[in-house]
C-alpha cells in the first residue's frame, strides 16, 4: 500500500526543484558522502523544503554527529539541495532534501589556534549547555554512543570517566582542560 502511494503521490506531483542559499567559505572543509532524506508532509508549500531540510540534518547528526549537521555547509558550502517535490494524495507537500555533509575547518579561519569547545543549543531548551554538547559530540567520535543534547547525566558521566580512563587522565566525570584538550585530538 505505501508503495503503491509512493508511486502514485510521484505521478501525479510536479517536481519543483529548490536550493538553499550559499555563501562564501574562506576555510576548508571536509565533507562525508551524500546523504538524501525524505521530509514529512507540509500544509504549507514553504513548509515541505524546510522539512526536508530538517529531516536530512538529523540524519546527518545520527550519522555524523553535530559538527556536520549545517545544512548551510553542506556540498562544500553551496548549502542542501531541495529537489522531488511532490504532493501525496491527501493534499501534504512531501520534498528531498540532499547534500555531502561538511564541517568547516575552524582552525583555518583563526590562524590554527583551538576551535571554540562550545555547540549552540536550541534556545527553547531549558537545560542545554553548549560545552556539554561538545563534549558529548566529542565523546561520540571516540567510540560513545549518547545523545548529542547539551545535558550531562549520569551517561555522560560515566561515558566522561570512562574516557578519562582511555586517556590516562585524572579519575572524575566533570568538564575541565584535560578532558577538553584530550577531546580536541
Amino acid at each position: 500500500m505505501l508503495k503503491l502511494l509512493a508511486s502514485l503521490t510521484v505521478a501525479f506531483g510536479c517536481c519543483v526543484g529548490f536550493a538553499s542559499q550559499g555563501f562564501a567559505q574562506t576555510a576548508t572543509s571536509s565533507c562525508k558522502p551524500e546523504i538524501i532524506s525524505t521530509g514529512h508532509g507540509a500544509i504549507l508549500d514553504k513548509a515541505g523544503p524546510e522539512k526536508a531540510i530538517a529531516s536530512w540534518r538529523n540524519d546527518v547528526i545520527s550519522r555524523y554527529g553535530v559538527f556536520y549537521g549545517d545544512p548551510t555547509k553542506a556540498n562544500s558550502g553551496k548549502g542542501v539541495i531541495v529537489t522531488n517535490c511532490a504532493r501525496t494524495l491527501l493534499g501534504l507537500l512531501v520534498c528531498q532534501a540532499k547534500g555531502a555533509p561538511c564541517v568547516q575547518d575552524v582552525s583555518a579561519d583563526t590562524g590554527g589556534t583551538d576551535p571554540n569547545i562550545e555547540i549552540p543549543c536550541d534556545p527553547r531548551l531549558k537545560y542545554c549547555d553548549p560545552t556539554v554538547k561538545w563534549v558529548q559530540s566529542r565523546l561520540n567520535i571516540h567510540g560513545s554512543r549518547l545523545a548529542v543534547d547539551g545535558v550531562a547525566g549520569a551517561g555522560t558521566a560515566a561515558a566522561i570517566r570512562n574516557f578519562r580512563r582511555t586517556a590516562k587522565l585524572p579519575d572524575g566525570t566533570g568538564i575541565d582542560n584535560d578532558l577538553i584538550n584530550a577531546l580536541k585530538v
